[in-house]
């Protein structure tokens, strides 16, 4: 399939938080179909943080890693139970906007775009 779209470049995005270490296969992955992936942090916890970085070592060209920008949990939602949930429900619109809006200042440079979530990937 990727040989039929030769002319086309295919970008990959991920919204990633607390991915941890399914991003080592879900990324990766994304990556053989994907010229390059954004990989668009929100309230990440350091292991998944530390991950991303990891990978956009050995995928420097491949990989861009940019952070929503929202206000992180509070103590008191990272500790209740779905209290991420409870964060996350209000902002989902606008932090998967923040995707977009990334590239619409990058126009030009997608035409096909893939947007799994992050613990997802692709069978052959």
């Amino acid at each position: 399939m990727r040989d039929f779209l030769n002319n086309k470049k295919i970008i990959g995005a991920m919204l990633v938080s607390r991915g941890g270490e399914m991003l080592n296969i879900t990324v990766p992955e994304l990556l053989k179909w994907c010229d390059w992936v954004l990989l668009m942090m929100d309230n990440e916890d350091d292991k998944t943080r530390d991950i991303c970085q990891e990978l956009f070592n050995k995928y420097p060209n491949r990989i861009r890693i940019e952070s929503s920008g929202f206000p992180r949990a509070t103590k008191k939602q990272e500790e209740e139970v779905r209290g991420l949930f409870h964060r996350f429900k209000p902002l989902q619109g606008p932090i998967r906007d923040t995707v977009f809006e990334y590239f619409r200042n990058h126009r030009g440079e997608v035409d096909i775009l893939i947007w799994p979530d992050s613990d997802e990937i692709f069978s052959d």
